[in-house]
């Protein structure tokens, strides 16, 4: 099965580098998948690949008989083996549409016939949700093209770029959900909420359940000026910094001391992270982006802070990346309110949300953020831009 070579020494080859970069790429055929292991590299060809399953920050493939465990993200690799047959089915699983068997008397026509098969594979069934609900797109999202993207891309440009009102902003986002596909993974399946209050004192522009590895806890977000400045000429944070900020402490506060209530309005929410983002990326000095960073650092593990630039970037980036059949968004074009949230969440987000989270799959949730900002910042000065 595929390529194996056996590893011995552990200095670096060019020649060896170059062969196993050949290989890789196919050699003018589909890409490879490189597994490693302590003392062999397999090279999988996409056709020797049955499924892949999340597991973590690993991917599970499963080829025959055989599986083995990649440090890769689920997205990355839908990304390589999409042109290869393979389909992401819901948000755990990527199937090898080869792999479908057709159900006896019943023609597969369209993913909607899906639901009729099917073993797949060694070890593993996908039932009917699974794939519609791979398939559950807002007619809205569906009819996006690049070209329209680039279009709203630009009509909210001009709407930082003249400095629009904070509420302008927010309504423009609450129609628009795909500004956030930088932030929400493709596959979730929480929807976005916006103008969500907490009690009669605050209220938050948007949020969202997310889920990682550790569990679903809420995202809350601060929609702030285009025209506000980050930091003081002496180098302290603006006015505008300094309330979002405390702003964002306030949320956090309110929901320890309002426990009960605020986990029947969302579920599971605990430590909530909180997202800022003000002013543009173009008003930034150097000395303010290391000002900036020291002040994430200090706060990583409460709020992240951007500008709003970052809005215009994640747009862009999903316009690319538009396949022919159209988006896999699965978030309404236009957001939901704080009247939805109060009926409850979705049946399949409730699906979702584990019924308990211990404290100790918290504090390593906080723990997770903490180093993941350290890896993503150990560098003096910022790799880009497009994180800002």
């Amino acid at each position: 099965m595929g390529i194996a070579m056996v590893v011995k020494g552990g200095k670096s080859d060019p020649q060896l580098s170059t062969l196993l970069s050949h290989w890789r790429e196919g050699a003018g055929g589909a890409p490879r998948v490189l597994v490693k292991s302590p003392d062999r590299i397999l090279f999988l060809k996409p056709d020797e690949i049955d499924h892949i399953e999340a597991c973590g920050n690993y991917v599970v493939l499963h080829a025959g008989k055989e599986k083995h465990i990649v440090r890769e993200t689920m997205t990355a690799m839908e990304a390589r083996l999409g042109s290869s047959g393979f389909m992401r089915i819901n948000r755990s699983v990527i199937l090898n549409l080869s792999r479908i068997k057709e159900q006896a008397g019943k023609r597969l026509t369209s993913w909607t016939d899906v639901a009729q098969v099917v073993t797949v594979a060694p070890m593993k069934t996908f039932s009917a949700a699974d794939t519609q609900n791979a398939r559950k797109i807002d007619p809205l999202i569906r009819e996006l093209t690049s070209k329209k993207v680039a279009a709203e891309v630009a009509e909210f440009t001009r709407l930082l770029d003249s400095k629009a009102r904070e509420s302008k902003l927010q309504e423009f986002l609450a129609s628009h959900s795909y500004f956030f596909s930088g932030m929400i993974d493709v596959y979730s399946p929480s929807p976005l909420y916006s103008k969500v209050k907490l009690g009669h004192d605050y209220e938050a522009d948007f949020a969202w359940l997310h889920f990682d590895s550790f569990g679903p806890e809420w995202r809350l977000v601060e929609i702030e000026n285009p025209g506000s400045d980050l930091f003081t000429k002496s180098g302290d944070p603006s006015p505008a910094l300094s309330h979002a900020m405390q702003q964002a402490r306030d949320w956090c506060a309110w929901i320890h001391h309002h426990a009960e209530y605020a986990r029947k309005l969302m579920p599971q929410i605990s430590h909530p992270l909180c997202c800022i983002f003000l002013g543009r990326r173009k008003d930034i000095t150097l000395a303010n982006r290391e000002r900036l960073r020291k002040l994430r650092y200090d706060s990583c593990s409460e709020m992240v802070i951007h500008t709003l630039d970052w809005f215009v970037r994640s747009a862009q980036i999903f316009g690319q990346y538009i396949r022919p059949d159209g988006p896999t968004w699965q978030i309404p074009m236009k957001v939901l309110t704080h009247r939805d949230l109060k009926k409850g969440l979705p049946e399949e987000v409730q699906d979702w949300v584990a019924e308990s989270q211990s404290k100790a799959m918290t504090e390593r949730r906080l723990d997770q953020r903490r180093s993941k900002w350290v890896r993503d910042n150990e560098s003096s000065t910022f790799k880009t831009d497009t994180d800002i």
